[in-house]
């Protein structure tokens, strides 16, 4: 429509400028072969110093969710046999903060499938097949505002009937890992900081499109040297964030 093409036309003016953009080129061409391209094709996107994009003054816990996002329970009939439950925790964004794994490391303490962990209490009660933990990196999941951390949990056909003993175990866990002494996740977090640097070791090679879009975000708001390996890299272990 009119108003649309308007309006694209409009938004392209106002921040279609080098000063707001990031680039990421991934090709097995000559380096300068490849350089002349990008200065053929993009030397001629100016700057705009007059309308530089400000950050946005959002509290995303009044401005984005409304207040019932953090005190509803849904429950959808499944069109299959799988049985799941979900949960999503509202949390202030780790982007900027991205050094920080406090997050990333509870995530594990919920996947680890070891004595006394979640799952394995979980499946020795019939109550689940698998615990997933998660923390929100890109797109509507974590992102400038907000981040999420989610826990799925595929229930079995008893843990669906007993869900509050499922969420009581894991408010429960949540707990012991509060209680936890300190030195115990010291040892747990040099385990879990191992384990990145192996798996980034020998990660296999990103599809080009994927990789070259999360190179781009990453510039975004990553250090320079740490665009390429912001995501995987661990700084050594951080009482006071995990006290909070």
């Amino acid at each position: 429509s009119e108003f649309l093409h308007k309006n694209l036309h409009e938004f392209r003016r106002r921040y279609y400028k080098s000063n707001h953009m990031k680039l990421c080129i991934q090709t097995g061409m000559n380096l300068d072969i490849l350089q002349s391209i990008v200065v053929r094709y993009f030397s001629d996107i100016q700057p705009e110093y007059k309308t530089m994009i400000k950050e946005l003054s959002v509290d995303p816990f009044r401005d984005v969710f409304k207040p019932e996002f953090h005190t509803k329970i849904y429950y959808v009939k499944s069109t299959t046999k799988r049985r799941k439950l979900f949960m999503n925790f509202l949390l202030p964004p780790i982007e900027k903060n991205y050094r920080n794994k406090s997050l990333e490391y509870l995530a594990y303490l919920f996947n680890w499938e070891g004595r006394n962990g979640l799952s394995s209490y979980l499946k020795k009660k019939s109550l689940a097949l698998h615990v997933l933990a998660k923390i929100g990196w890109k797109n509507f999941e974590g992102n400038s505002l907000f981040t999420f951390f989610t826990i799925e949990i595929g229930l079995t056909r008893d843990g669906f009937q007993n869900v509050g003993s499922v969420l009581d175990a894991i408010f429960s866990y949540l707990l012991i890992i509060k209680m936890t002494p300190m030195e115990e996740h010291r040892e747990m977090f040099e385990e879990f900081k191992e384990i990145k640097e192996i798996l980034f070791k020998y990660r296999k090679e990103k599809q080009l499109l994927e990789n070259v879009q999360e190179l781009a975000l990453n510039m975004m708001t990553f250090n320079d040297e740490d665009v390429v390996v912001g995501r995987e890299i661990c700084n050594n272990f951080l009482e006071s964030s995990l006290k909070q």
